[in-house]
């Protein structure tokens, strides 16, 4: 179990969870990922991702899928399903890719998120993430997107 994120584990995104991640990700985005966007992160030799797993079953409650290059990872996706919010699973899971980060010398990470979402934005900045600047009219709606980078964690 994860200290930071109780009631779940972390363990390393694979084929087998993209049903249960599909599921979260059609609840919590306007404009999902398709199923076909999850398999070819899988099949892409610098992306990586987690998901965080209930203890009691091993249901899916969250996940993060990222991408190196170089000295740099770019957090693409994170949510934590509905019923799980509010226990600390993104935030844990923002730390396991870190970890990550860490282990292959990567110096920067950074992100995009709605201007308008100030829970993820909460969650970020906790992590060490600081705004570096405005993408307008980023998402398909015309919304903004605050770039957000965590250097040198």
């Amino acid at each position: 179990m994860d200290p930071s994120a109780p009631g779940v584990y972390i363990t390393v995104f694979a084929a087998s969870d993209i049903d249960g991640i599909v599921a979260i990700e059609n609840t919590c985005f306007q404009h999902a990922w398709r199923r076909e966007s999850f398999e070819t992160e899988l099949n892409i030799a610098n992306a990586g991702g987690y998901v965080a797993r209930d203890i009691m079953g091993g249901a899916i409650a969250g996940y993060i899928v990222f991408r190196t290059f170089h000295d740099e990872m770019h957090i693409l996706k994170l949510a934590t399903g509905l019923a799980w919010r509010r226990r600390n699973i993104a935030y844990a899971l923002i730390q396991k890719a870190m970890e990550t980060a860490r282990a292959n010398r990567i110096s920067d990470i950074f992100l995009e998120v709605r201007a308008s979402n100030k829970p993820a934005i909460a969650v970020y900045k906790k992590a060490g993430f600081a705004v570096n600047g405005i993408r307008k009219g980023y998402y398909a709606e015309g919304d903004d997107a605050l770039m957000m980078i965590n250097a040198g964690f």
